[in-house]
């Protein structure tokens, strides 16, 4: 009876008796070997080499974090350690990271060390852990797509996104962006504007009895411009006094509107405030304080 080359199991001859003994040894023989190689074979389950092998999944994803289990399950993040994923959800704005088998969540940036923006639902991505940087780095970058990006003007710039644009995405305009519509002198986005704006001055003021009580003078001085329109106000009298937007021309008598004031004189013109006198009727424009608004 010759035996096999490999494991030595013992095989019957054409002049030999098979016994039931040699057939029940030979089954023992080929019970014990298969166990020896199925042993070897978790065995080398158990030792995957992610580095050289890189690991495919599935993520789940509660933001910023992609989940992913691997089978067999790696006991911690080596360097070089390879990735490659299926998204299943766009990432939300902010940075992203990823966590496997429960290992805690590790950052994903780029080759320059940023962040990683816009990954999207269902595209396949490959990534490498770096001991040194801590995270994981996302290769072929410039391939993340992008698709239609939107930018809004602002007072700062905007960033434009890297990666694949779709070719619809636009900077968004507007129909006021004219020169009507700016101060005079000042650009946005290269529009010159052309509007001179009224200037406002608001304050209070003291009037004062002038030439032997028979005028109330009133002086307002240190404005930041030359105003065409004053408008007085006082509690006590109910009333607006206003002079006319030509008041500014010397010596130009002035309207003046406030129960049974009739008129007042400017003699002087406004350089950058106003002095005028009224003529005092009734006492309804007295010495006191006013308010003032000058409209330039």
């Amino acid at each position: 009876m010759r035996e096999t080359a490999n494991y030595n199991f013992p095989v019957p001859e054409r002049s030999d008796y098979a016994k039931i003994e040699t057939i029940a040894q030979t089954f023992e023989k080929i019970d014990v070997e298969i166990k020896r190689i199925d042993v070897k074979v978790d065995e080398s389950e158990q030792e995957v080499d992610y580095v050289k092998h890189p690991g495919y999944g599935v993520t789940t994803f509660t933001s910023p974090t992609y989940f992913v289990t691997l089978s067999p399950a790696p006991t911690q993040y080596v360097d070089g350690m390879g990735l490659v994923l299926r998204l299943n959800a766009d990432q939300i704005a902010g940075n992203a990271a990823i966590n496997v088998n429960g290992l805690g969540g590790k950052n994903i940036l780029n080759s320059k060390g940023f962040s990683v923006t816009n990954l999207k639902k269902d595209a396949i991505y490959s990534f490498r852990y770096s001991t040194a940087k801590g995270a994981f780095i996302l290769q072929g970058e410039s391939e993340v797509e992008i698709g239609k990006q939107i930018i809004t003007p602002s007072t700062t710039n905007q960033t434009i996104l890297k990666g694949l644009h779709d070719g619809t995405g636009f900077v968004v305009g507007d129909v006021n962006l004219i020169p009507s519509n700016i101060i005079k002198d000042k650009s946005i986005f290269g529009v010159l504007g052309n509007v001179d704006p009224a200037k406002i001055a608001t304050g209070t003021t003291t009037a004062t009895y002038a030439d032997n009580n028979r005028y109330v003078m009133v002086t307002i001085s240190g404005i930041s411009f030359n105003p065409k329109m004053a408008i007085l106000y006082a509690s006590r009298l109910s009333a607006l006094i206003h002079t006319t937007p030509e008041c500014w021309i010397p010596s130009l008598s002035l309207n003046v509107r406030a129960g049974n004031i009739n008129e007042g004189y400017g003699y002087r013109n406004f350089n950058y405030g106003f002095t005028v006198t009224f003529l005092k009727d009734n006492y309804q424009f007295d010495v006191g304080e006013y308010k003032y608004i000058l409209i330039g």
